[in-house]
């Protein structure tokens, strides 16, 4: 990118180019933080009231009475 910075510049005039520093930073702004958790169904309530407060994405999978939970914890900012 560094080699086609004169060529964009020129072409789009009105365009800020980001330098390779900033875009870096930009996708490693939010960290991923990996929690599982296996359980009975029963267990379910308990263990995620465990996890407590924040931002967080879940994906849950059961068979019977068993559940895999997947926790993405997304309070981490680097």
């Amino acid at each position: 990118m560094k080699e086609a910075r004169p060529q964009i510049g020129e072409y789009y005039r009105n365009l800020t180019i980001p330098d390779e520093e900033e875009l870096e930073k930009k996708t490693k702004l939010t960290a991923n933080d990996w929690q599982v958790i296996n359980c009975g169904i029963h267990e379910l309530h308990e263990r995620l009231k465990s996890l407590g407060p924040g931002r967080k994405q879940l994906d849950v999978a059961r068979f019977e009475d068993q559940v895999t939970v997947v926790v993405n914890h997304l309070e981490g900012i680097i």
